[in-house]
């Protein structure tokens, strides 16, 4: 029983790890967009695809 709480904590702080890395991404992306900002959504968006990998990792240690 407690093995599966553990298990169970692990995944939801998984899905809300991505979720937050999610969130992140589009509101940052989405607030320079629309201050008019498009160079800086460029870079913050190819910022973005370099953390994906790190993220992708933590995502895997936390559900796997």
């Amino acid at each position: 029983m407690n093995d599966a709480l553990k298990n169970l904590g692990r995944g939801v702080a998984g899905l809300g790890v991505l979720a937050a890395f999610v969130l992140c991404a589009i509101g940052a992306i989405g607030y320079l967009v629309a201050d008019g900002r498009y160079l800086f959504s460029v870079a913050t968006a190819v910022c973005l695809v370099f953390a994906a990998k790190p993220m992708y990792k933590l995502f895997q240690k936390l559900l796997l």
